[in-house]
Parts: C-alpha cells; structure tokens; sequence
C-alpha cells in the first residue's frame, strides 16, 4: 500500500496479462472481440500484434456536448479536450503501428 492507503496499480505486465486473460476468456464463445480504447492505441497494438486497429472519428461537436452532458465538462469549450487529446495521440501513435494492421 501506499501511504495515502491507496492500493498500488498494476504493473504493465499485469495490465497486459489481465487483458489477455479476459480476451483468452472470451474467445472460446465469440469469433470476434473488440476493444474500445480512447488512449494507449499503440501499446494495444503491441500487445495484441494480430489485431487490425480501427481508427474512428466522431465528431468533435458531439464529444463536448456529450462530456457537458455526462458531467465531465462545465462547457463545450472545455468538454472537447478529451477528444483532441486522443487525436493528437493517435497521430503521434499512428506511425509506431505497422502498416499492415491499420
């Protein structure tokens, strides 16, 4: 524990193997798994080599109203952050993954 008594997070490995469990898990009763991720795209892409990586866009308008609506914003102003924050990672991501799985 740390001293806020708050429990350690995993480690990377854990995260990893967490993950591959759960996928490993699910892959005995469905033909396709999908991940939704917002950030970390080029680690998954690492992690799970065989996976094709899937870049959608939704459009920003919708973003900040919906982080407004869901509380995480108090305007569209400051609600639209999180969707340039993921854009501007998956540009600098998007190169570190391999040609073939985007």
């Amino acid at each position: 524990m740390r001293r806020n008594n708050l429990p350690e997070l995993p480690t990377d490995e854990d995260a990893v193997a967490c993950v591959h469990a759960m996928v490993e898990a699910l892959a005995d009763d469905h033909e396709h798994i999908t991940l939704v991720l917002h950030r970390g795209v080029a680690r998954a892409a690492q992690v799970f080599p065989e996976a094709p990586v899937i870049h959608l866009v939704r459009d920003p308008r919708d973003v900040a109203q919906s982080c407004v609506g869901m509380g995480w914003a108090g305007n569209a102003y400051r609600g639209v952050q999180g969707w340039l924050d993921t854009e501007r990672e998956w540009l600098a991501a998007e190169l570190s993954i391999p040609k073939e799985q985007r």
